[in-house]
């Protein structure tokens, strides 16, 4: 047994690393990182008899009760710490495994001391790294230019602490436009270059500069033969580290041929489209096989099978997910911070279910992306997917600032003021951004509903005039638009037609996308939509109007503003179990922001459904 009475709830330290158990935060001289609440507990259990053995029982006792912890969730909440403890903070291993017993913290606990950091405050300071010009005679070869800019900011992403505005935002800017990146960008330096390509040699030359002041903080030129291309790419990004007072983390060097290379370079280039996906695979696949220790080819290639398999029909994905997983386990075990087979982690994962699987993929991706926007989408995804819609707003801010012009950053603050009803700062975000991308129709469709809720039906009727309609290439966003006219017409017997042609449709298949559920229960109310969801399998069939795509089958909408309604009902805690949330709750601690905006014991209405099967997602699956 613990002494609950030794648990420290205030601020203590393990050598020179601040823990501060209500705030969740490890602080050290080398950073902060933030715990799970059970893995904070964990923590502060071993910390109250440092230097002692606690069996295993008695830390899941202390920690989840015997009813919702277990050995599998020990395991992984010691895993979690010791890698927090490691990673920044670099206390090694301190906490030692007695076999068959239990665990030992090994290590001082003591006063509690504020760090001052000498490095700056999260982007006090922001560097944007331009497309280099394209110097060589062959015009067809800027590929090749804007790949060298690119694995610049990835080996400053990697290699510092500096917050790099992303690829999206920064090459928009070319030509005479180059002269108001710092501005539109608002980065505090910028770094230009030229390259001239001819035969196997390359010419680079490159500068740092000051953003407000013009002042050149560092400039060289590079003639070199194309081979050495990755070693000049690290000189440079060194060199701007070192302008700026930065650490410079060594990195992995790699020689290749450089038509090898060109086809990696053609093979990464970001495209949603299937065709070019596949050409992309194929590019990737040759840079493999004659390159096999080469991590960036392998993540490129695990993050486009990861891209062709969510738009694939589901019955044909788990033969998909074989080439998935090769390409992440290879960038992996070569790279384990590798961004791309990060993403194609999460992203391969089946869309509800194992959230704690979902968490973890999260939390890597985090961790290897701390100061650039590439990955944050998918972290606000998640945050949202588990009811946590302050803290997905949060990182939507951090996304935008880092990469302003990039359409996914820019309007994921819009976005997500919507989830947390906070009309008036969603519709201002998504008016910009349809004004930014006037052709994309999820932007309207968010803007539609956000206007709708806000009481502004003209507006809405404005987007929804079938003229404006098809100007655009609606695709599944189509539908979404509909029932954004519906809800801002306010006919109840409307609404109520709507919601009974769709309850139909749901029992006739007996199987629904969460998503279609949601919009049920939007016009027909709680009754409706639990009565109907009691009745059906949630996830697809192998049908042809089964949801493809990143959005089907999530629990992200059920924690939209327009749903509170649903929130408001204790059956809408068993519905959450179906999908693997209360799970995830239990084992992990986190919670949902509505646990505290509701008027039933959010708590106990999740012990009570612990025991609820999860549906299965994929019934293709072996």
């Amino acid at each position: 047994m613990t002494d609950k009475a030794k648990i420290p709830s205030e601020p203590f330290a393990i050598g020179d690393v601040r823990v501060e158990p209500k705030r969740l935060i490890l602080d050290g001289p080398l950073g902060q990182s933030q715990l799970e609440p059970k893995v904070m507990q964990l923590l502060q259990v071993l910390a109250s008899q440092a230097g002692e053995t606690i069996t295993r029982d008695a830390l899941i006792d202390a920690v989840w009760g015997f009813q919702y912890g277990g050995d599998e969730s020990l395991s992984r909440a010691v895993s979690l710490l010791r890698k927090a403890l490691q990673v920044p903070h670099g206390l090694g291993d301190v906490i030692r495994t007695i076999p068959r017993r239990g665990y030992v913290l090994e290590a001082a606990i003591g006063f509690a001391q504020q760090h001052k950091r000498s490095t700056p405050e999260p982007f006090s300071e922001l560097i944007a790294i331009l497309p280099f010009d394209n110097l060589s005679s062959d015009s067809d070869t800027q590929f090749f230019s804007d790949g060298i800019s690119e694995d610049i900011i990835e080996r400053l992403i990697r290699g510092t602490d500096l917050h790099v505005i992303g690829r999206t935002s920064s090459f928009q800017f070319r030509g005479d436009r180059k002269f108001s990146a710092a501005k539109e960008l608002g980065a505090s330096y910028i770094v230009d270059g030229s390259v001239r390509r001819a035969g196997n040699r390359v010419r680079i030359s490159a500068h740092l500069e000051q953003a407000q002041t013009r002042e050149t903080l560092w400039s060289d030129r590079y003639d070199r033969e194309l081979k050495d291309i990755f070693a000049v790419q690290d000189e440079i990004s060194e060199q701007i580290a070192w302008a700026l007072d930065r650490k410079m983390e060594a990195q992995r060097q790699t020689i290749m041929p450089p038509k090898t290379y060109d086809l990696f370079l053609q093979g990464r280039e970001w495209t949603q489209t299937p065709e070019l996906i596949m050409d992309a695979i194929g590019a990737l696949e040759q840079v493999t096989r004659a390159v096999p220790d080469f991590a960036p080819a392998w993540g490129a290639l695990a993050r486009n099978r990861a891209l062709m398999r969510m738009y694939s029909p589901i019955q044909i994905r788990e033969d998909l997910d074989v080439g998935v997983r090769d390409a992440i386990d290879h960038a992996l075990s070569i790279d384990h911070r590798n961004r791309d087979a990060l993403n194609a982690s999460y992203q391969h994962l089946d869309h509800y279910g194992d959230m704690i699987a979902h968490h973890d993929a999260i939390s890597e991706l985090r961790s290897a992306n701390r100061n650039a926007a590439g990955g944050l989408f998918l972290v606000c995804f998640h945050e949202t997917c588990i009811g946590r819609v302050n803290k997905a707003l949060e990182v939507a801010f951090e996304a935008a600032r880092l990469d302003p012009l990039n359409p996914l950053s820019a309007s994921q603050p819009g976005m997500m003021q919507s989830y947390g009803g906070k009309w008036e700062g969603a519709r201002k975000h998504l008016e910009q951004a349809v004004r930014m991308w006037p052709d994309d129709a999820s932007f309207w469709a968010s803007l539609a509903f956000a206007c709708s809720f806000s009481g502004d039906t003209e507006r809405v009727a404005e987007i929804t005039d079938p003229e404006f309609l098809r100007t655009l290439s609606l695709h599944e966003w189509g539908e979404h638009l509909k029932r954004a006219a519906l809800h801002a017409r306010g006919n109840q017997a409307e609404w109520r037609e709507y919601a009974e042609a769709e309850r139909k449709r749901i029992l006739h298949k007996g199987s629904a996308d969460t998503n279609d559920l949601l919009y049920m229960g939007m016009f027909g109310g709680a009754d409706m939509f639990y009565e109907t969801t009691d009745q059906v399998r949630i996830g697809p069939t192998g049908a042809d109007d089964d949801a493809l795509g990143p959005m089907g089958y999530r629990s992200t909408l059920f924690f939209h503003a327009g749903f509170r309604h649903l929130r408001q009902d204790p059956r809408g805690v068993k519905f959450c179990a179906r999908l693997g949330l209360v799970k995830f709750w239990l084992e992990t601690g986190i919670r949902p922001d509505f646990a505290d905006e509701v008027d039933f014991d959010f708590d106990a209405e999740c012990r009570a459904n612990a025991d609820v099967p999860i549906d299965t997602y994929n019934t293709f699956k072996s």
